[in-house]
């Protein structure tokens, strides 16, 4: 059971990186005036697109950063964060339908990590 919680979080740490990465595609090429999400959250509390978005960004660092640090860690956070790597497709798909959507580049490392990630968790019975 050490080993899988082991190979977890090197996994979840690496992600950390191409998280980074993909926050600043997403800022750079717009994605916070182009998707539905950011302005159904901006609208819902009444926030700036902006605000939503890095409001958003910080509380996923927050949540990698604690899946890191705390211990122990019950197997539903590590569920959560593998929800997160299973939405990051949506930037695949819309550019398979409709042309470049801003963070494509940089889902397609998390979305492999994101496969790796849920076969990891399913592998080992985490606690």
């Amino acid at each position: 059971m050490e080993i899988a919680m082991n190979r977890i979080q090197k996994i979840t740490l690496i992600s950390v990186f191409f998280f980074l990465l993909h926050t600043l595609e997403e800022y750079y090429f717009n994605f916070i005036e182009t998707d539905a999400s950011i302005g159904w959250l901006a609208n819902v509390f009444d926030v700036s697109r902006l605000s939503a978005y890095w409001t958003v960004q910080i509380l996923l660092y927050a949540f990698l950063l604690w899946l890191l640090l705390a211990r122990p860690v019950n197997k539903v956070w590590y569920v959560i964060l593998g929800i997160v790597f299973v939405v990051e497709v949506h930037h695949l798909w819309e550019t398979l339908t409709g042309g470049y959507a801003p963070g494509f580049w940089t889902a397609i490392p998390l979305v492999v990590f994101g496969v790796i990630y849920w076969r990891e968790l399913l592998r080992k019975r985490i606690n």
